[in-house]
């Protein structure tokens, strides 16, 4: 299964939970081809998602604010379920807090958030411009050498060819 986060939250975390979900849920053959990406909900009212029936691709969209890992866990299940075929005619139309109580394992897992990448300092910055620049000045003194050899060589030839050209000119006369 490959799981696809575009949040801020632990990609870890919520590979936990799914995957929990997934093994509830789906046949070990689909699980290996299932593609599920985790998004943010456009609106702060808890977890939904999108998946075809039958498919293999899943969309679970979760609050920014501290999602509710129970509600996650069952929503991935119910698009998990459409991923097997059933419609929802075959399921709830809607999920009340004693559905959710199924899911209060994933609560127990938790969702946390991303460690955030230290952002580079201004001395960072300096150093790492002051390498490029090195790096920059070594390869411009390599391709002046190169065209340093290049106009030595060629001068050469036509040093060469006026001499032979003289010589031509002196035996013709």
């Amino acid at each position: 299964m490959k799981i696809v986060n575009q949040t801020n939250y632990n990609s870890q975390d919520l590979r936990a939970i799914i995957q929990r979900c997934a093994e509830m849920t789906l046949e070990t053959e689909k699980r290996k081809r299932v593609v599920v990406t985790v998004v943010y909900a456009r609106q702060q009212r808890g977890a939904s998602g999108c998946a075809t029936i039958g498919g293999r691709f899943a969309t679970v969209r979760v609050t920014r604010d501290h999602p509710r890992p129970d509600s996650l866990a069952c929503v991935t299940v119910h698009e998990f379920r459409h991923l097997n075929g059933w419609s929802h005619a075959e399921m709830k139309a809607r999920y009340s807090d004693d559905d959710l109580a199924r899911y209060s394992w994933a609560n127990e897992m938790g969702i946390g958030a991303k460690q955030q990448k230290p952002k580079p300092t201004a001395s960072d910055k300096s150093s790492a411009a002051l390498a490029h620049a090195q790096r920059m000045f070594v390869r411009s003194q390599t391709r002046l050498k190169r065209a340093q050899t290049i106009s030595k060589k060629w001068h050469a030839k036509v040093r060469y060819y006026e001499r032979k050209m003289a010589a031509c000119a002196a035996w013709s006369i």
